[in-house]
């Protein structure tokens, strides 16, 4: 728990030096109820596939803010609805 504890400190740290606001717990929620609607219309999907399917970029998906991946995963849920 001691290097949790010292990684948890240093990021406290380094985002007070940048004054980076503490994400909110909030945004869990949305993001996975999205997320679970989006799989369900596609459930022979692996949650990794889903992922990779929704943020194709490797880069892009390791970085992407939460409230822009909600919007990726709307989208992605979303495709093909014209169609039906």
């Amino acid at each position: 728990m001691k290097g949790y504890d010292m990684r948890l400190e240093k990021l406290t740290e380094h985002m007070s030096k940048f004054e980076m606001k503490p994400r909110e717990p909030e945004r869990i929620t949305g993001v996975l109820a999205e997320l679970e609607k989006t799989w369900r219309r596609y459930p022979d999907l692996r949650l990794g596939q889903l992922i990779m399917d929704i943020v194709p970029n490797e880069c892009v998906r390791f970085n992407i803010e939460d409230d822009k991946m909600l919007d990726a995963i709307r989208a992605f849920g979303h495709k093909g609805s014209d169609e039906e």
